[in-house]
């Protein structure tokens, strides 16, 4: 089991989740600094995926830093994580167009940034 942290990153955590139920999709939660799921939340991995609050926030409200998970079949969504070979966006959108992906919605993330 992991480790309660800090009050703070924990309910920063469980706000970052209440968003993402607030907007409609169902989530999982990952294990701590983690993309991974974590078995005691989300025993069946992204086919855990849930809108229902009392089951989604049960690890904050349990003062776990767990991280979360947004599964792209539950949520009718399509997600491509390129996390190697393409150092900017203007890579990213470049190899976007030349392979015909639609324009979308895109999130750089902090690893992008090393």
């Amino acid at each position: 089991m992991g480790t309660a942290v800090g009050f703070s990153r924990v309910e920063e955590l469980k706000a970052s989740v209440e968003d993402a139920l607030s907007r409609g999709f169902a989530v999982i939660t990952c294990k701590p600094n983690s993309k991974d799921p974590w078995p005691e939340y989300s025993p069946h991995a992204c086919n855990s995926g849930t809108r229902d609050p009392k089951i989604a926030l049960k690890a904050w409200e349990n003062g776990m830093a767990a991280n979360y998970g947004i599964p792209g079949g539950i949520n009718n969504i399509t997600q491509v994580d390129c996390d190697k070979g393409l150092d900017s966006i203007e890579a990213f959108e470049e190899w976007r167009t030349k392979y015909g992906f639609p324009e979308t919605f895109t999130v750089i993330d902090r690893k992008s940034t090393r």
